[in-house]
């Protein structure tokens, strides 16, 4: 549980200081280093439960810290988590890599799906699709990180 927490208040740090270092115009800024934490604390924590209470306490702060959406973070975290699980049970991949792309292309699908339905974003698949790959190897690159600093010798 410690490391979870450590993993989270690193993702925090990170997130709302990366803007510094990257410029928001560039096709890697568009992060959710927050969210991708959820899939090393997968790995972590021992029973799905935990792991849903986490990405809800996590989708708050988030909502509170980053967004003007109160209910947003929490509801995309926690179907995400939900994606997660699903995804590393039925997954016989050895490779996580492609696990993670899955999981990641999942959640922006999620959170765009529901930006529609709630009448935020208008239909734009030019605007997705660059949602998608303008995030993917910043965040696979710190989910990777997170898996050898936290997870010495799991697959």
């Amino acid at each position: 549980m410690i490391k979870s927490v450590i993993i989270i208040i690193l993702s925090f740090i990170l997130e709302s200081n990366l803007s510094n270092f990257i410029s928001i115009n560039t096709n890697f800024f568009n992060t959710f280093l927050v969210f991708s934490s959820l899939i090393i604390i997968d790995n972590i924590l021992e029973s799905k439960e935990s792991l849903y209470i986490f990405a809800i306490f996590t989708g708050i702060l988030y909502d509170l810290v980053f967004t003007d959406r109160i209910g947003y973070s929490i509801l995309t975290f926690l179907i995400g988590s939900i994606i997660i699980k699903n995804i590393n049970k039925i997954s016989k991949l050895k490779v996580n890599i492609i696990n993670y792309l899955i999981i990641l292309i999942m959640y922006r699908l999620i959170s765009y799906t529901i930006l529609l339905l709630i009448g935020y974003l208008s239909f734009n698949p030019l605007k997705l699709f660059h949602s998608i790959y303008s995030s993917i190897i910043l965040n696979l690159l710190y989910i990777i990180t997170l898996k050898i600093i936290f997870i010495r010798g799991k697959s």
